[in-house]
């Protein structure tokens, strides 16, 4: 994928974004360790050892974010590639639909393959991808949290690039 072709979206990680956000998923360990170590008054040792073994390892990945220069998202004729599912290029003629939705505030776009075994993501998203789409979300769910880009931005990207037979909604 050539990150320098004319009118490509693309997408990449904004440092003070991601320190806020590390910075924010460092605070609820500090909380889950206050309340594990019992200084937190009524609250239960088993909801700050959850705080710790979930927001600890979503700090690390943050802080390891924050020194990944490369684009994490590029959308142009070849097709789209995020880099926190793979370094691989998702072809167009393997995307069958791609949809936006929001969780909260967080807006995403959910991209359905023609075959989820093709391009096998690595990382916790890999493994989060079945309970996805479990829950009825897309495997492949991207996300601008931390980067440069607006959804807008985004959508403008794909209804340039995607081909017809990609079904959007």
């Amino acid at each position: 994928m050539s990150a320098g072709e004319p009118y490509a979206f693309i997408a990449k990680h904004v440092i003070w974004k991601l320190l806020l956000l590390g910075m924010a998923a460092l605070g609820f360990v500090t909380a889950g360790w206050m309340a594990a170590s019992g200084q937190m008054g009524d609250a239960p040792a088993w909801f700050g050892w959850a705080s710790i073994l979930f927001f600890g390892p979503c700090a690390l990945v943050i802080f390891k974010l924050v020194f990944d220069r490369r684009p994490q998202i590029i959308i142009d004729t070849q097709g789209i590639c995020y880099r926190r599912w793979s370094d691989d290029v998702i072809l167009w003629n393997d995307i069958s639909r791609l949809h936006f939705f929001s969780v909260g505030r967080n807006d995403m776009m959910g991209v359905s393959l023609i075959d989820d075994t093709k391009y096998p993501g690595r990382g916790s998203l890999k493994w989060f991808a079945p309970l996805n789409r479990g829950f009825g979300f897309d495997g492949i769910n991207v996300t601008l949290t931390g980067m440069d880009k607006s959804m807008a931005q985004m959508e403008v990207g794909i209804a340039h690039f995607a081909p017809a037979h990609v079904e959007r909604g």
